[in-house]
């Protein structure tokens, strides 16, 4: 039999033990509610860092991989068989936004080579110029045009195809040729010894 005393008692401890749980209830949570803020606060600081970094390896990437600047080529037309292999020499800038300007120092009375690229896509590249040709006394005697596929295939070089024609001046036909081509950059370089430790100017 239970005196007034022990029911009183037993009903405080039961109302403690509810108030314990609902401390213990309301304490865990709140740490839930704080962990979870605080990952996600932990995940909002870490995307910009995240983007950042993606942004800075595809930065570096288009840096690696380029095409603007300017370049020495070696071209080698493909020739008929038992024809002697040949290498001409050239040159060629390309521009940001798609122009590009030329020459080939085997054609001194011709133009400089205008022309235009394109991306098309990775580390491939498709370019067109024209060339005008003169003679010795400046008389216009046709065009020179060329069509490139480029693949970089490292920081400071590409490797390539060309289809080149000729036309006359009245714009008629005269020959189609296919060539492969190799690029090297041209970097900027240190003045030599005896020029380094000189200033600018007069």
């Amino acid at each position: 039999m239970h005196t007034p005393s022990t029911v009183q008692k037993t009903e405080s401890e039961s109302r403690s033990s509810r108030i314990f749980q609902y401390a213990r209830r309301v304490t865990l949570c709140t740490s839930g509610k704080f962990l979870l803020a605080a990952a996600v606060t932990v995940t909002l600081v870490s995307l910009p860092r995240l983007t950042g970094a993606d942004g800075g390896n595809a930065d570096l990437t288009h840096e690696s991989h380029r095409l603007e600047g300017s370049w020495s080529l070696s071209v080698s037309p493909i020739l008929p068989p038992g024809a002697p292999p040949i290498t001409v020499k050239t040159y060629l800038t390309f521009c940001e936004g798609g122009a590009s300007i030329g020459s080939d120092r085997t054609r001194p009375f011709a133009s400089p080579q205008h022309g235009t690229w394109v991306h098309v896509q990775g580390h491939e590249f498709a370019g067109t110029f024209i060339q005008d040709l003169f003679d010795q006394a400046g008389i216009f005697v046709g065009t020179f045009k060329g069509r490139t596929r480029i693949l970089l295939v490292g920081r400071n070089e590409f490797v390539g195809v060309a289809n080149v024609e000729q036309r006359d001046a009245s714009g008629n036909f005269q020959y189609s040729r296919c060539a492969r081509f190799v690029g090297e950059r041209i970097v900027v370089e240190p003045l030599a010894p005896p020029c380094e430790d000189l200033e600018p100017g007069m």
